[in-house]
């Protein structure tokens, strides 16, 4: 009766119905601050500001189906699985309260210090929604030999279609020995915060200035990419990220207890999103070229822009093995030992706009603590980490070591580079850190006593350079953090 039950089963078809929505809101309030410009001007500042809301809104509903297919020209059944999904995305940027971006027209600095305010300019409500479909097959085209295909298609309506796929499989030379591997693209749609996010700075610019300007209050930060300044001067409507992956892989189980796995990989991304750089908008053939498109009342003195800026390659290799000890009445220990090596470089680097070549701006698209780092050697290149779970009765035991390789800071520039000011680039030596945790079953019931960062390690200090005059101590790239030691205890109940 089971295997015809099996059977019975294989023949129903699974369906699935899910919606989903997650939402997140910032307000952010800058308090123990103040407006130097507003205190000027008014006698008085306020220490604590509403510098606005930024809030993002997803809403999902996935539907999802599967059924094993019989076919009489193949060995084995197919896995068929499809599916549909509606996907809308919110992004609202609400301007802050005057106090917190006021710059008034003393010259003196304004908007609240720390984080000046939005201001009503950086408002927006914006939208977008997509509709994808996918297809998924899986079958063994032999006892050894497992194959699965699945591609699919999105449209979003603000830019438009894109289709990716994949391609694995699983050869197993004998029971304790296989080789996989797989081929597959992919791609991720431009944030709407990348599309609709704004910052400005201002200050005013008194008669007389040494940029030539006019008086008045000129900007300067990001702009929307789709916002007339930012198109005038060469930015273009993003577009979505796009990857090429290859893996190829190895796993090798030599007893019942142990598994090894080795895996290669590479992964190319073309379009690479990036913040670009800052775009000087004071030279007087900027000022006509714009004036003549239609932009007389120039309130900015620089602009940057979120743009598809380059090509990146990350190349890897993955290490797992795995070993479950039966220690009889004194219980189990299972042992994980993973490691992963990879390297990152930027292939190539999008063009300058013509646009701006031809106006004779200096535009850096990419500089080199972009190209350096944050596209390639600001993570560690190397990471390991040794796991083991002890469990005894009602009690378990875990503990995590974790070793992070190398990064390192750059310069952004080499013509900034002067080692006698300390305007270096900062290499941040490997750390090790250890997490513990102690679990008791009772029942329905798991009591946990855990510390994570058991050892209290933090990473190297910031060289003076990148401190950020003091308020950075510690890099932003660190991989763990700079909290130290963090000790927790939960309560779980289970039904």
């Amino acid at each position: 009766m089971k295997p015809s039950s099996t059977r019975r089963n294989r023949s129903v078809a699974r369906a699935t119905r899910t919606p989903s929505t997650w939402a997140t809101s910032l307000g952010l309030v800058a308090a123990h601050s103040l407006n130097y410009a507003y205190l000027n001007d008014f006698g008085s500042t306020p220490s604590v500001f509403d510098d606005g809301i930024l809030s993002a809104k997803q809403q999902s509903v996935d539907l999802d189906i599967a059924k094993e297919i019989s076919t009489g020209w193949l060995p084995n059944p197919v896995t068929v699985a499809f599916g549909a999904q509606y996907l809308r995305q919110t992004y609202v940027i609400e301007a802050g309260s005057l106090p917190s971006w006021y710059v008034g027209t003393s010259g003196v600095s304004g908007g609240a210090q720390g984080f000046a305010g939005w201001q009503p300019a950086n408002a927006v409500d914006a939208s977008r929604h997509d509709v994808a479909a996918y297809l998924d097959l899986e079958t063994n085209l032999t006892d050894r030999f497992a194959v699965a295909a699945a591609v699919r298609h999105e449209h979003y309506n603000d830019f438009g279609n894109t289709t990716s796929g994949s391609l694995s499989g699983r050869f197993d030379f004998t029971d304790t020995f296989a080789i996989r591997g797989s081929a597959s693209t992919g791609f991720r749609a431009p944030a709407l915060g990348q599309e609709y996010f704004s910052q400005t700075s201002s200050l005013f610019f008194a008669n007389g200035n040494s940029a030539g300007l006019p008086a008045g209050v000129y900007n300067a930060g990001l702009v929307p990419v789709g916002s007339p300044i930012a198109q005038l001067l060469g930015s273009e409507p993003l577009k979505p990220e796009k990857s090429r992956n290859v893996t190829l892989g190895t796993v090798w189980s030599p007893t019942s207890a142990l598994t090894l796995s080795l895996d290669v990989y590479q992964i190319r991304i073309q379009n690479r999103i990036a913040l670009s750089g800052a775009i000087s908008t004071t030279a007087p053939n900027v000022v006509s070229y714009l004036a003549a498109n239609g932009i007389t009342n120039l309130n900015f003195r620089s602009i940057d822009y979120f743009t598809n800026a380059a090509t990146t390659r990350t190349r890897g290799v993955d290490f797992v093995g795995t070993y479950l000890a039966d220690l009889g009445r004194a219980g189990t220990l299972a042992t994980t030992l993973s490691a992963n090596y990879n390297q990152n470089t930027v292939a190539n680097v999008k063009p300058n706009p013509a646009v701006l070549n031809n106006l004779g701006v200096n535009f850096v698209r990419l500089n080199r603590q972009d190209i350096q780092g944050y596209l390639a050697n600001s993570s560690p290149r190397s990471k390991l980490i040794l796991s083991e779970q002890y469990n005894v009765g009602n009690w378990g035991v875990t503990g995590t070591l974790t070793r992070y390789g190398r990064y390192t800071s750059y310069v952004s520039s080499l013509a900034n580079y002067n080692a006698a000011t300390g305007v270096v680039d900062q290499t941040f030596s490997p750390k090790w850190l250890l997490d513990l945790a102690v679990n008791y079953h009772l029942d329905r019931w798991m009591f946990t006593l855990g510390a994570d960062n058991a050892l209290d390690t933090y990473p190297d200090r910031n060289i003076a350079n990148n401190t950020n005059n003091g308020t950075l101590p510690y890099s932003t790239f660190s991989p763990f953090g700079y909290n130290g030691a963090y000790v927790y205890g939960k309560v779980r109940y289970s039904w």
